[in-house]
């Protein structure tokens, strides 16, 4: 893959992590992530073949490592925001099977963070 693709799946990540930090899952499909990042939604569906593909990978780039993170950094503004994409993608992934399993790894690595904490 080349640098530009990747910096615009990153784009893209961050854009959705924020639409269902923001919006919920309810409001979240790739048509709306295109309109949220600006990005053609050609540009989305070339990344994405549907909703649940996009959340499982937002959660496991953009979730996970701030689960993690959370036993490093004292930073409540970002753990607040981790909490609340978490709540979003468990809410998701009980309607979506998909889902399931990046929503009991993020449970997992919530109970990690949750264990180390001070």
């Amino acid at each position: 893959m080349s640098r530009a693709f990747d910096s615009v799946t990153e784009q893209l990540e961050d854009a959705g992590r924020d639409l269902l930090v923001e919006q919920g899952a309810g409001a979240f499909d790739l048509e709306a992530l295109a309109r949220h990042s600006y990005v053609p939604v050609g540009t989305v569906y070339e990344r994405w073949g549907s909703r649940g593909e996009a959340i499982a990978d937002i959660a496991r780039d953009r979730l996970l490592p701030a689960l993690d993170a959370m036993q490093r950094e004292d930073d409540p503004q970002a753990t607040a925001s981790a909490l609340r994409l978490l709540a979003v993608v468990l809410a998701a992934a009980a309607d979506d099977t998909d889902l399931r399993p990046i929503a009991a790894l993020a449970c997992a690595s919530l109970a990690a963070a949750l264990s180390g904490s001070r």
